[in-house]
């Protein structure tokens, strides 16, 4: 499968709330929230979406969606280059196309670790995550 990304449409209170055509999703309330926190720091979000991928398929480290995220992170290096860019998290909320397959959702909690493990090793971040489960 091919990642290309798609936008998500937003729901109707966070489009009206907010003032917009579209945006794509959670993160918009959640840089808000962050931002309300913490107003003294500079903090990016980066999202790399694609609608029906799988962990097993298209994000596991080897796979398409893999180097779309450390590429992610070398734009984002790029884009400050006069600050140190530190990947400080991770906000995982992908799964539902990967309970559709027995294989994938039984491998599913080993294809996460084996992500969060590469990932960190390859941004030399302990890079915390969280986890957003499906019901």
């Amino acid at each position: 499968m091919a990642l290309s990304p798609r936008a998500v449409e937003a729901c109707i209170w966070e489009k009206s709330l907010y003032k917009l055509d579209s945006h794509f999703g959670p993160e918009l309330a959640f840089g808000l929230a962050l931002h309300e926190q913490y107003p003294e720091r500079q903090i990016v979000l980066s999202k790399r979406a694609v609608s029906g991928s799988t962990l097993a398929n298209d994000w596991a480290p080897g796979r398409d969606g893999y180097p779309a995220l450390l590429d992610d992170l070398t734009r984002i290096r790029d884009a400050y280059p006069d600050s140190t860019v530190v990947p400080s998290g991770l906000l995982w909320l992908q799964g539902e196309a990967d309970a559709k397959e027995s294989e994938d959702a039984r491998t599913y909690g080993e294809n996460l670790k084996r992500l969060i493990h590469q990932l960190r090793k390859d941004t030399g971040s302990h890079l915390p995550v969280v986890v957003v489960a499906l019901p």
